[in-house]
């Protein structure tokens, strides 16, 4: 269901347009069959962070899963003043033509790419810091209005991105810049008297 974030063991697939993406998990006495205690501990991962459709996603903090956030079909979810860090894979994931609006966040030191756009997609992106990630900042996809881009895709913990062209050292294939930033965004992430 949107909004879950749920263990999926290692090599079981499920597929968003399934009404129960579960329906097929180990239970005992009813109850999900996941036992962190468990040595099968280590074949279970977070394979999702957080599955959206058409909504909205605000002050969230997603930390240590496959991907942060991820974006499916023709939706237009908002997703803001969110801290989206240490994802094994990238931290946000835009799919089969979704429109998402993703601002006041900060999306950084993701093992892949800070937000990455499949299919068509074209997120609205604005006001975030993306900052230190392991690929792109924002990989072939999404229109870039006032963000703050620092050391991402290997480029140097310093190096400060404010280039305007579709393609730079931090970010890839993007269909619009305008009034990049040199100075972080503060008011970006999660609200101060949300945070955890």
């Amino acid at each position: 269901q949107e909004g879950d974030i749920v263990p999926i063991r290692k090599g079981f697939n499920f597929w968003p347009e399934e009404q129960d993406i579960l329906k097929n998990a180990p239970k005992t006495d009813g109850r999900f069959a996941f036992n962190p205690k468990a040595r099968s501990v280590n074949d279970w991962y977070y394979f999702f962070g957080l599955l959206i459709g058409d909504g909205h996603y605000t002050s969230g903090k997603d930390t240590k899963n496959g991907v942060g956030i991820r974006c499916e079909g023709p939706a237009s979810p908002t997703i803001s003043y969110n801290s989206i860090t240490a994802n094994l894979g990238d931290g946000i994931e835009c799919r089969d033509a979704s429109f998402a609006t993703i601002s006041y966040n900060v999306i950084s030191t993701n093992r892949k790419h800070g937000i990455v756009c499949y299919s068509a997609s074209s997120p609205d992106i604005t006001y975030n810091n993306i900052v230190y990630n392991g690929g792109w900042a924002i990989y072939d996809g999404g229109k870039m209005t006032s963000n703050f881009i620092q050391g991402n895709n290997e480029q140097g913990m310093s190096t400060i991105d404010t280039g305007r062209s579709a393609y730079s050292d931090q970010y890839y294939g993007v269909e619009s810049v305008e009034s990049p930033l040199s100075s972080r965004v503060q008011e970006a992430g999660v609200r101060k008297k949300e945070r955890w």
